[in-house]
């Protein structure tokens, strides 16, 4: 048995009891979330769509297409310096459009093939 278990009894272990305070005339204001929109929609059909589609890996040589789940090692530069703490190893992502990438996706497709 634990040194630290063996010491502590169960008297000593014992908690105050506590009385919760009443919720008599407590008011709630929950906001309402935003409408779904049609890109919200197809998003979350999208992504689950992804998560139950039959994957299989390619054949070497086999072109990359959109969509396809890619595993990347990215290192980030900006004007020729290195971004710090940009570095990403093992990263699997969907090969999609990024906007705040414009091309990058376009660019790893073209290399896979």
């Amino acid at each position: 048995m634990s040194p630290v278990m063996t010491t502590a009894s169960a008297e000593s272990l014992k908690l105050p009891g506590v009385t919760a305070p009443s919720l008599a005339g407590l008011s709630v204001r929950v906001p309402t979330p935003d409408d779904l929109t049609e890109e919200d929609l197809l998003r979350g059909f999208h992504e689950k769509r992804r998560a139950v589609a039959t994957q299989r890996e390619r054949l070497p040589g086999e072109p990359l297409e959109l969509g396809d789940d890619v595993q990347l090692n990215v290192v980030g530069y900006c004007d020729g310096k290195l971004i710090p703490f940009s570095a990403r190893f093992g990263m699997t992502t969907e090969l999609a459009p990024i906007e705040a990438l414009p091309g990058f996706c376009e660019g790893v497709a073209e290399g896979g093939k």
